[in-house]
């Protein structure tokens, strides 16, 4: 190569090292963001092969925000599985990371844990194993294998207590599945069985779901009533005479005075697989959860139904904010209902693959393998940003969770959200 051609190439040759992953900003001809640059970009794999999963919820404390991270299995590194990384919410680096997993089979699944403080220890359960996490450091402070066996655990924590669904062990000798809600000492992992459901079926009894199935409790909420420590669950419940017939049922638990405000309300009548979901949302005195076709809402204080409404396809992915309910139905519409009526204000089509969160009346998920934020009030699209990884690994897309955090001094918010390769920082539209 001519030597005058090299040196006026050097300038560019230089400037593409040191920054190779530039990402542009570009907004197509309807006004919507489709590209933009991040804040900044952390790896959470080990390879571009690999991809981490398994967080359904976002946690972070005043430093960070904790990611998954994907890592190669010993022996076998053509498989790869999940752990925890904390992540500086300001830089991305990484603080801690955690794997310190009483089995070698365990995949990270945190998409039933809701906890409401988590400065302090992080409740993370797998079957009938549970841990505790210190969030500033990420070193174990408790890990445990409990008696009773796994019934597809649900958890609610608050500052120092937890609550979780285990399968006592009585049941489990004797086949049969039947859940009941367990008190645990965030501080040490000490568990007590609280509550004794009352199912309507029988082991043994014919119909009514599977032969040795009673019911499935999928949601719970730790919530503060006129000054008192509640907890709010649903569940279904096996009813005969048809297989896989089920309740969906309501429970209000006041902690502090030992006793049901109401309990196992059916929240609508039996139906065939009709399962609640498990994504309660409470908001203004309302609660609103979904069974199959139908999403529900209910007062809180009595269990009371307000307003159902039926779609064509499964309801999913839920968030109450305002006066506004969005509702994922799985034919492919992200719908925006009034909290008050279950009408709908408005409908967009998308499919969305991750939790559903508000910031400053926009809403930030992810859908089509992409990271959106739409007007609250009016279902505007305004980003609908393309994965920067996909062309490293077709796999790597946005999904799982999107958090924000609200800005400070009059600064725009942050909006959080990782691709499986990545973990990625963006600057809130507000």
């Amino acid at each position: 190569m001519n030597i005058n051609r090299l040196i006026a190439l050097l300038p560019v040759l230089l400037l593409f090292s040191c920054n190779p992953d530039k990402i542009e900003n570009k907004i197509d001809s309807q006004g919507v963001t489709i590209q933009l640059s991040p804040v900044w970009r952390s790896s959470i794999s080990e390879q571009t092969k690999y991809i981490a999963g398994g967080i359904g919820q976002a946690f972070m404390t005043e430093r960070g925000i904790l990611f998954p991270k994907a890592t190669a299995l010993p022996r076998d590194p053509q498989h790869a599985r999940s752990y925890l990384v904390l992540k500086d919410k300001d830089t991305g680096q990484d603080i801690w990371a955690w794997n310190d997993y009483l089995t070698n089979f365990e995949q990270l699944d945190m998409d039933k844990n809701r906890q409401e403080d988590v400065n302090g220890t992080l409740l993370y359960t797998s079957g009938n194993r549970g841990y505790g996490i210190d969030m500033q450091t990420g070193k174990t402070i408790w890990k445990t294998t409990y008696t009773d066996q796994w019934a597809r655990v649900a958890t609610a924590t608050g500052s120092d207590t937890f609550y979780l669904t285990l399968n006592p062990i009585e049941s489990y000798n004797q086949s049969a599945f039947k859940p009941q809600i367990n008190q645990g000492v965030l501080s040490n992992g000490s568990i007590t069985r609280l509550l004794p459901l009352v199912f309507g079926a029988d082991k043994g009894k014919e119909g009514g779901g599977y032969k040795e199935s009673f019911g499935q409790v999928n949601g719970m909420r730790l919530l503060k009533i006129n000054g008192e420590e509640h907890l709010l669950f649903n569940y279904y419940d096996s009813t005969p005479p048809t297989a896989h017939w089920y309740t969906p049922r309501l429970s209000l638990y006041n902690l502090a005075q030992k006793k049901f405000v109401y309990e196992g309300l059916p929240m609508k009548e039996a139906g065939y697989l009709l399962a609640v979901n498990g994504r309660l949302q409470v908001n203004n005195g309302k609660v609103y959860d979904s069974m199959l076709r139908y999403t529900v809402c209910h007062d809180l204080l009595t269990g009371k139904q307000l307003w159902e409404r039926v779609f064509g396809s499964l309801c999913d992915y839920q968030l109450a904010t305002e006066d506004k309910l969005l509702s994922y139905i799985s034919d492919g519409n992200l719908y925006c209902l009034d909290a008050n009526t279950g009408q709908t204000r408005w409908q967009q089509e998308c499919v969305v693959t991750s939790n559903l969160v508000q910031l400053n009346g926009v809403v930030y998920y992810t859908a089509s393998q992409k990271l959106c934020a739409s007007e609250l009030q009016t279902g505007k699209l305004l980003w609908k940003i393309d994965s920067p990884d996909s062309r490293q690994n077709s796999e790597a897309r946005f999904r799982g969770f999107v958090a924000v955090v609200p800005g400070k001094n009059g600064q725009k918010g942050r909006v959080y959200a990782h691709t499986g390769l990545n973990a990625y920082c963006y600057e809130a539209i507000r």
